[in-house]
């Protein structure tokens, strides 16, 4: 049995952005979406909870987009620690299928990095022609329209120091 099978939801419209469905047949079993980030909606309404990866991906050396692959049904109920390898190997897997449903010879990919040593699976995303930005953490994936209302969000909800906000790396479009 493979890993990873591409989902259809017959019952529904296709959403505007969502480039698939997942379905991760091996435990930790879980249906999760694929989307093409700044194109249905701007980055500021994303709003998820759950496990989720952000990429970066381009085919044949061309201009890379951004996407994000988030948990819809966690059906195992795993927390994060258990389920973030298997989201980033369905990234690796769903960038082999793109790559060859596009007819491509190659893809690069790329995962963000951690906004700091001490933020494990905390990573921030700016997106420079809208100077929107992109929080994922471990509870969710969250966009915001200002660093200012990022970092508020980090003190109040996510419970970070001054101290340790300061000091992120902020990744960039393309990275």
């Amino acid at each position: 049995m493979a890993l990873f099978y591409l989902c259809s939801k017959p019952d529904k419209e296709p959403e505007a952005g969502v480039v698939a469905h997942l379905y991760n047949a091996k435990w930790p079993r879980f249906f999760a979406r694929v989307e093409k980030l700044g194109e249905a909606v701007p980055v500021s309404a994303v709003g998820y909870r759950g496990a989720n990866v952000v990429f970066s991906c381009g085919f044949d050396g061309g201009q890379p987009s951004e996407y994000l692959l988030f948990i819809e049904d966690n059906i195992d109920k795993a927390d994060y620690p258990r389920v973030i390898k298997p989201l980033q190997k369905a990234v690796e897997w769903f960038m082999q299928v793109e790559c060859r449903q596009q007819g491509a010879s190659r893809y690069d990919y790329s995962l963000l990095d951690d906004y700091s040593p001490k933020t494990p699976a905390l990573q921030v995303l700016h997106f420079a022609k809208t100077d929107e930005f992109l929080l994922s953490h471990e509870k969710g994936v969250n966009g915001f329209s200002s660093v200012d209302d990022m970092d508020e969000y980090m003190q109040v909800i996510l419970k970070l120091s001054r101290e340790v906000i300061a000091g992120g790396v902020i990744n960039q479009e393309g990275y």
